[in-house]
């Protein structure tokens, strides 16, 4: 390839890169604003506007695997009407590409950097369905291991890990005052001896004891 081309192929793909960065989050409406503006953002990043004093967000629409915030709630992908007060709103998105980068986003935990309520909206972990999540403090190798060899869908890990339990209140908001840490065998759903869900602990259901260990 010439030095041309070459030149010429690393632009484009410096395009396409810089390109994928920015994702659409959400476009919200107030009062001052009908004509709506819309939240862009990048992997483990949290879009903020501040919003003028005491104007009301009426309506926003968010985008799939996103979360909106206003001072008072939550929002999950989707189209809401809203009367909300705010003095800023954010928004963030959850990225992965495949069922095993889901399942460790939301769920493993190397360390503590932060309050787990903010480690959750800087994931960008969705809320609905979901009253409580469940952070595994384990390294990639550990929560491999779990799924074995065996051609198994549910699987029961032999060792027990730490567990910090976020509840969630009826805002949608996450707390961190509370937090439920626990050491315990988990389940997880694998496929291709992958982890893809998180199943229970043993405190949590009471089948726990007949999953088989992979």
């Amino acid at each position: 390839m010439s030095e041309m081309k070459m030149l010429v192929a690393l632009q484009l793909l410096l395009y396409f890169v810089i390109c994928s960065c920015d994702t659409k989050c959400a476009t919200y409406y107030t009062e001052s604003n009908n004509n709506g503006k819309t939240l862009l953002v990048t992997k483990n990043m949290v879009a903020k506007d501040n919003v003028k004093g005491g104007d009301k967000v009426f309506k926003v629409n968010v985008e799939s695997r996103c979360l909106f915030f206003t001072d008072k709630s939550v929002y999950d992908g989707g189209d809401y009407t809203v009367n909300d007060t705010t003095s800023i709103v954010q928004c963030c998105c959850e990225f992965y590409s495949s069922d095993y980068e889901r399942f460790l986003n939301r769920h493993q935990l190397n360390s503590i950097n932060q309050s787990l309520k903010e480690e959750v909206k800087r994931r960008c972990i969705p809320i609905r369905n979901r009253k409580v999540n469940t952070f595994v403090t384990a390294t990639e190798v550990q929560l491999k291991e779990i799924c074995g060899s065996k051609n198994i869908i549910d699987c029961k890990s032999k060792n027990s890990f730490t567990l910090h339990n976020i509840q969630m209140l009826n805002n949608s908001n996450y707390i961190d005052e509370t937090i439920n840490i626990t050491n315990s065998p988990i389940v997880v759903t694998c496929n291709s001896k992958l982890p893809v869900h998180f199943v229970c602990f043993n405190q949590t259901d009471q089948n726990f004891n007949n999953y088989t260990t992979c």
